[in-house]
C-alpha cells in the first residue's frame, strides 16, 4: 500500500511540475519598478498578429502543443497594463499601431524549466524589433509566463517603441 502511495505521489508530483495538456502561459505581473513612463494621449492599437492554430515547440529532448496566439495576447495583455498605468488609451481603431507575435518559443528543462523566445513588434510606421528573452520559474507554464513577461519589459523600454507610442 505505501509503494503505491509512493507513486502516486511521485506522479503527481512530476505532473504538477511540468503540467499535463498543452502549454498555456500564467500570467506574470508586471512590478511598477519595471516599468517607464509614458507620456501620450494618442491611443495605441495593440494587436495579436499571431498565426491562429496550435504548434508544437520544443520542451527539453521532446515536444508540446501550445497556440501561440494565448502567448501573443497574454504579451498585449501586459502592454494594456503598461499604457493604463500611464494613462494612454488602448484603442484598435487608432492610427499608432503595434503588431505582437512570439516566434521560435523552445523551453530548455535542464535544470529549472527556461523558456527562450522571441516577440516580433511591428509598428504602424514601419518599426519592426524583435526582443529575444529567457524566464525560467518552477513549471513550464509559468517559465512562459516570465519569459512573455521579459519580453514586454525590453519592448517597452525599447527607445524606438518609446518614441513611437509617445506624444512628440
Amino acid at each position: 500500500m505505501k509503494k503505491y502511495a509512493a507513486f502516486f505521489l511521485t506522479v503527481l508530483l512530476i505532473l504538477t511540475f511540468t503540467g499535463c495538456g498543452p502549454l498555456s502561459p500564467k500570467p506574470v505581473p508586471l512590478g511598477s519598478y519595471d516599468m517607464v513612463p509614458v507620456i501620450s494621449k494618442t491611443p495605441v492599437a495593440l494587436i495579436n498578429a499571431q498565426e491562429p492554430g496550435l504548434t508544437m515547440i520544443k520542451v527539453g529532448a521532446g515536444e508540446k502543443e501550445t497556440d501561440l496566439t494565448l502567448w501573443a495576447g497574454q504579451a498585449i495583455s501586459l502592454t494594456a497594463s503598461w499604457l493604463n498605468q500611464y494613462h494612454v488609451p488602448v484603442n484598435n481603431e487608432a492610427a499608432k499601431k503595434l503588431k505582437v507575435s512570439i516566434v521560435d518559443p523552445t523551453i530548455d528543462t535542464k535544470s529549472l524549466p527556461c523558456t527562450l523566445l522571441t516577440m516580433n513588434v511591428e509598428t504602424g510606421n514601419g518599426i519592426t524589433k524583435q526582443f529575444a528573452v529567457k524566464g525560467c520559474a518552477g513549471g513550464y507554464n509559468r517559465s512562459v509566463g516570465y519569459a512573455i513577461s521579459y519580453a514586454v519589459i525590453e519592448m517597452m523600454r525599447s527607445p524606438e517603441i518609446l518614441a513611437y507610442i509617445s506624444d512628440k
